[in-house]
């Protein structure tokens, strides 16, 4: 039995930290019985129109965890295995996406607001999801594949055995700058980029998932990848090595998940 250990942590940014800001991202995982794993993390837009995106991000880890389970319990692996970007997106983006704007949705009507169902013109939805926008990586291990979701900024990469560093999903040529894709948009579900990879395909010895605020801390792709190694061997000071990251690099909260192969 292949057993994957989660493992992570979350630095406010020492910009944040000077603004008065709260750190906006969010990290969670969940276990099955230590067969399969689901590991995410979000990253709030923390702009002046996203005012809640503290919230928003923890929303989108809850959302992705409830519904990892209940998609990985009904769905058959040879059928996710085969079944393409399409029949994800269809499937458990949808879900995803479905599951946070309930969450938000919940918030509004907390606090008076206007009920999302209230609301039919695409103008409308977008106006009450904005302050909530969040970014979202998600990693789902089992026995039988590796499912790896991605909707906006940030980063997941994998080591294999040999210690090669890869990147499982295509890169976003929308994603430049400070422009990113978000939960907060109306077609959410079909900005997600998803992959799978059979276990007979081989599976890598850990997968890295990093908000943005960690690459935007590098001058290249190189030095990333570097330091990507380095908190995979150094994971125990994990929570040390980001605030030190932070403060020398980007100054934005830094997010770090980690999923480590164990053979049972």
């Amino acid at each position: 039995m292949r057993i994957w250990r989660a493992t992570g942590a979350s630095v406010q940014g020492t910009y944040h930290q000077q603004i008065g800001l709260p750190n906006q991202d969010a990290i969670g995982s969940s276990a099955v019985e230590g067969s399969e794993v689901t590991l995410a993390l979000a990253d709030g837009h923390g702009s002046a129109r996203c005012y809640r995106s503290d919230r928003g991000s923890a929303f989108a880890v809850e959302a992705a965890l409830s519904v990892a389970g209940q998609f990985t319990a009904r769905t058959d692996p040879a059928a996710l295995i085969s079944g393409g970007r399409e029949f994800l997106r269809a499937g458990i983006c949808t879900a995803i996406v479905g599951r946070w704007r309930e969450l938000v949705n919940r918030d509004l009507i907390s606090r008076g607001e206007t009920d999302l169902s209230t609301a039919s013109r695409y103008d409308e939805i977008a106006d009450l999801l904005l302050p909530y926008g969040s970014t979202l990586l998600t990693v789902i291990a089992t026995q039988h594949y590796l499912l790896y979701l991605q909707l906006g900024d940030g980063d997941i990469l994998t080591v294999s055995q040999e210690g090669t560093i890869e990147r499982p999903l295509e890169r976003d040529p929308r994603l430049y700058g400070n422009q990113t894709t978000s939960l907060c948009l109306p077609e959410a579900a079909n900005d997600f980029y998803t992959a799978v990879t059979s276990v007979n395909a081989g599976m890598p010895s850990a997968i890295l998932l990093a908000t943005d605020g960690l690459v935007n801390s590098y001058r290249s792709e190189t030095e990333f990848q570097n330091a990507a190694r380095r908190l995979f061997i150094e994971d125990q000071h994990l929570t040390e090595l980001l605030a030190r990251i932070s403060s020398m690099g980007s100054g934005d909260d830094i997010t770090v998940g980690m999923l480590h192969l164990h053979a049972g």
